[in-house]
C-alpha cells in the first residue's frame, strides 16, 4: 500500500479551501435571487388584487363617465390597493357599450441582491378586464312576517330591520345604471299563509264553484240542506269579505308553479275559509268527554242555540260534527270576530305584490308589513316563484330560458317552519293546510302529524322539494337566515336554508339590525352582474 505524502496532502487541502471561497458568493448570489424573486412575486400579488379592486369599480362606474374621469377615478382606487409608489395604470379600454372594462398595470420591483449581477430591478405587469352582465332581473322579495319578528334585532325589530334592508336593495337595483329598466321586483309577506289580494275572488284561476278535492273539507255540504256554491257564497251569507288567503293546493300541485286550468280542478287555488269551532263564539275551554279538557281558538259562533245543526253538550264525537255544519252559518245572530276570529283567522299576512318596475309601489308594500302569526317557508316560496314564473295565475315574468333573463328568489325568515298544535279534536290551529288531520303534506302511507315537531317535518320536506323544483326550472335562490343570539334559527333550520339555495354561497345568517342590511348589500353585488373575466 502506498502512504500519500504530507506536501501531496497540504496541495489537497488547499484546493478545497480555494473551491469553497469560490463558492461562497454563488451560494450567497442565489440566496439573494430567491429573496429579490420573493419579493417581486408579493408586488405581484398585491399589483394583481389592486387591479381586480380597480377594474370592478371602474366596470360599475364606466356608463356614467367619460374616459378622462373614469381614468381618473380607477387610479385613485388602484393606488389606495397597490401601496406601491412605482405602480401605474398602462392602459384602461372600455368597449362594448361601455359594459367591459379592461386594465393594463405595472411596477417595478428593485432588487436588493441581483444588483450585483447587474439586474439591478424587475418589471412586474397585471391585467384585469370586468364585464358588467346586460341582464334582465325578475327579483322574488319572499319575506317573513310572523310574529317573531316584532322582536329586537339590536338598534331596531327585525321587521323594521328587513324593511330597511328590502328598501335599500330595491334602491340599490333600480339606481344602478346596468340594471335600470331592466329589473323588476315582486313582494311577497308570508305568515301561516299567504294572502294574494281580496281582488282576485272570482278570477279565472280561483275554485270560485267549489270543484277542488279540498274545497269542501270541514264542511259538510253533502248532507246540508244548504248547498253554497263555494266558500265563497259562505263568507257572503256572514257578511264578511275573504281577506286574500288561499289554501295549499293538494297533492304535487302544492309544490309546482304548473297553470290552474279549470279541467284539472285540483291546479285551481281554493280560498282560506277557517270554520267556525266548536263553542259559544269565545275561549270557554270544554271538558266533553269528563276528562280531557279541549280549548278552540277560532269560536266565532255560537253553536249551541243552533239544535237544528248540533248542540254541542254532551260529547267529543258531536263537537267533531258541529264544526261541518254548513247550517250554522245561515240566518247567524251570535258572530263575534273579537281577537281575530272568523272564517280569515290566521290570514293575517298583508297582500303580495306582483311583479312591477314601480318603485313607490315596491316601497309602500315593504312598508306595510307587520309581524303577526306562524311561519310557513313552503307557502312563501311558492308564491314566490309564481310571481316570477311565466305561468298562471299571474304570468307577468318572461318564459324560462330567455337569453339574458334571471329569475330570483330571495327569501328572508328569522326562523323555523312552525305550524302550532291545538289541545282539541283538530289537533291543530286551521292553516293553509288546513288541520292536521288534513293529512295535506303527509306522504302515501305516511301518518298525519299530532305535534308541531311532526307537522315541522313534513313541511321541511316539502319546502326543500319546492326549492329543488324552481332551482330545476331555472330559478335562482338566495336565503337569508335573521337569526339573532336572543332567539336563534336552530342547525335544521339554518341546513334547510343552505340547502334550498342554488349555492351554499348564496345561504346568508345576519345576527343582527346592521348585518341584515350588509347582507342584502352582499346579494345586490352579487345579482348586479359584475364579474372578473380575467
Amino acid at each position: 500500500m502506498r502512504i500519500l505524502s504530507r506536501s501531496f496532502l497540504r496541495d489537497e487541502d488547499g484546493a478545497v479551501v480555494a473551491l469553497a471561497a469560490l463558492s461562497i458568493p454563488i451560494m450567497m448570489l442565489a440566496i439573494g435571487a430567491a429573496v429579490d424573486y420573493s419579493r417581486a412575486g408579493a408586488l405581484k400579488t398585491r399589483l394583481q388584487d389592486a387591479a381586480d379592486a380597480a377594474v370592478l369599480v371602474a366596470a360599475k362606474s364606466a356608463p356614467a363617465m367619460n374616459d378622462s374621469d373614469l381614468l381618473a377615478a380607477t387610479r385613485k382606487v388602484f393606488k389606495a390597493n397597490v401601496n406601491d409608489p412605482s405602480a401605474t395604470i398602462d392602459t384602461l379600454k372600455v368597449s362594448n357599450g361601455r359594459r367591459k372594462v379592461e386594465l393594463t398595470v405595472s411596477a417595478v420591483a428593485n432588487n436588493m441582491f441581483m444588483g450585483f449581477a447587474g439586474l439591478g430591478q424587475q418589471s412586474i405587469g397585471a391585467f384585469a378586464a370586468s364585464v358588467t352582465a346586460d341582464n334582465n332581473y325578475e327579483i322574488a322579495l319572499v319575506i317573513d312576517n310572523s310574529g317573531s319578528m316584532a322582536s329586537s334585532a339590536g338598534g331596531a325589530s327585525k321587521m323594521q330591520s328587513a324593511k330597511d334592508a328590502a328598501n335599500k336593495l330595491i334602491d340599490a337595483m333600480m339606481g344602478a345604471q346596468q340594471a335600470a329598466n331592466k329589473t323588476k321586483f315582486s313582494v311577497v309577506p308570508f305568515t301561516l299563509a299567504v294572502n294574494v289580494g281580496s281582488s282576485y275572488a272570482y278570477a279565472s284561476w280561483m275554485d270560485t264553484t267549489g270543484v277542488s278535492s279540498i274545497h269542501w273539507q270541514n264542511l259538510d255540504k253533502a248532507n246540508s240542506d244548504w248547498k253554497p256554491a263555494s266558500r265563497f257564497a259562505i263568507f257572503a251569507e256572514l257578511g264578511i269579505g275573504w281577506a286574500g288567503c288561499v289554501e295549499t293546493r293538494p297533492g304535487a300541485w302544492a309544490l309546482t308553479d304548473g297553470s290552474p286550468a279549470l279541467p284539472t280542478p285540483d291546479s285551481l287555488f281554493v280560498p282560506m275559509f277557517a270554520p267556525d269551532e266548536p263553542g259559544d263564539a269565545g275561549d270557554t275551554p270544554y271538558q266533553p268527554d269528563g276528562s280531557t279538557w279541549w280549548s278552540y281558538a277560532n269560536s266565532y259562533l255560537n253553536d249551541n242555540p243552533k239544535k237544528e245543526c248540533k248542540d254541542v253538550k254532551s260529547n267529543p264525537n258531536e263537537y267533531a260534527e258541529a264544526q261541518t255544519k254548513l247550517c250554522k252559518y245561515q240566518n247567524q245572530s251570535s258572530l263575534t270576530t273579537n281577537g281575530g276570529r272568523g272564517p280569515n283567522y290566521n290570514c293575517n299576512a298583508k297582500p303580495l305584490l306582483r311583479l312591477t318596475a314601480d318603485t313607490t309601489a315596491l316601497h309602500a308594500s315593504v312598508n306595510a308589513m307587520a309581524a303577526n302569526g306562524n311561519t310557513n317557508l313552503l307557502e312563501g316560496l311558492m308564491w314566490g316563484w309564481r310571481t316570477i314564473s311565466p305561468n298562471a295565475p299571474f304570468a307577468d315574468a318572461k318564459p324560462y330560458k330567455t337569453a339574458d333573463n334571471e329569475k330570483i328568489i330571495i327569501l328572508l325568515t328569522d326562523g323555523m317552519n312552525a305550524w302550532s298544535s291545538a289541545n282539541n279534536h283538530n289537533k291543530s290551529v286551521y292553516s293553509s293546510f288546513g288541520y292536521y288531520g288534513a293529512g295535506r303534506l303527509t306522504d302515501p302511507g305516511g301518518a298525519n302529524p299530532t305535534t308541531s315537531a311532526a307537522a315541522r317535518a313534513q313541511m321541511e320536506a316539502k319546502t326543500l322539494s319546492a326549492c329543488g323544483n324552481a332551482k330545476a326550472a331555472g330559478v335562482t335562490v338566495y336565503t337569508v337566515g335573521f337569526s339573532v343570539a336572543s332567539d336563534p334559527i336552530d342547525a335544521t333550520g339554518l341546513d334547510l336554508l343552505k340547502k334550498c339555495t342554488s349555492s351554499p354561497q348564496m345561504a346568508y345568517v345576519a345576527n343582527d339590525s346592521s348585518t341584515i342590511v350588509t347582507v342584502f348589500e352582499e346579494i345586490a353585488k352579487s345579482i348586479g352582474g359584475l364579474r372578473l373575466t380575467q
